[in-house]
């Protein structure tokens, strides 16, 4: 997929990434005049059944994170499509994912750790206030920003309807991967329990 100059008012300034079904570009918007990031995808790629499967989850992508405005969550401007081409323009942030923290072998301090869960439970939280399951919390779908606040990224699984929202994040429940505990030593042994169970949080 060759760089476009524009999609839609956007105009392309380089390529941030690549992958199997698309590329990601930093943008511009002229109007605002708002750097942006584009996530592109490609509708139809012959010989890839599942094709429709990406661009349906792209579509819900944007549907989901769009209906959204928290500081938490990674916000999207727009939908739109072009020459064969979907896009979805978001916001631009800097920062790496969890994943590479954990990875790196990166230790964080116990109130780095809660003040992490509490930034990514608040974002949960106000997107089941408003009928959105993200459904696919992990590492990788979350971005910690250079001053060290959260992004909840990536709800292209997420389920939307009333449903999801009825009660809030009442009864949400966040996996949380073996890492954490590795970089949590120093807590009491009481909050070591993460090691082997999941977080069962309620908002009374």
């Amino acid at each position: 997929m060759s760089a476009p100059s524009k999609l839609g008012k956007y105009a392309i300034r380089r390529e941030l990434g690549r992958g199997a079904m698309g590329v990601v570009y930093e943008g511009f918007d002229p109007f605002i005049e708002r750097t942006v990031a584009i996530k592109t995808i490609k509708p139809e790629r012959p010989g890839e059944a599942d094709a429709g499967d990406a661009l349906a989850r792209f579509r819900r992508e944007a549907q989901a994170a769009g209906r959204l405005s928290h500081p938490n969550i990674v916000s999207i401007y727009e939908y739109g499509e072009q020459d064969g081409v979907a896009f979805i323009a978001m916001e631009f942030i800097k920062g790496k994912e969890l994943k590479e923290f954990f990875e790196s072998g990166r230790r964080f301090a116990a109130r780095d750790v809660a003040r992490i869960m509490g930034e990514i439970l608040g974002a949960l939280d106000h997107a089941h206030r408003n009928g959105v399951t993200h459904r696919d919390i992990k590492p990788a779908n979350v971005i910690i920003l250079e001053n060290g606040a959260v992004k909840v990224a990536d709800f292209g699984i997420a389920r939307i309807g009333i449903d999801a929202g009825r009660h809030g994040a009442r009864h949400a429940v966040l996996h949380v991967p073996r890492a954490v505990s590795r970089h949590a030593r120093g807590w009491p042994q009481r909050h070591l329990f993460l090691r082997r169970h999941p977080v069962s949080v309620s908002h009374r």
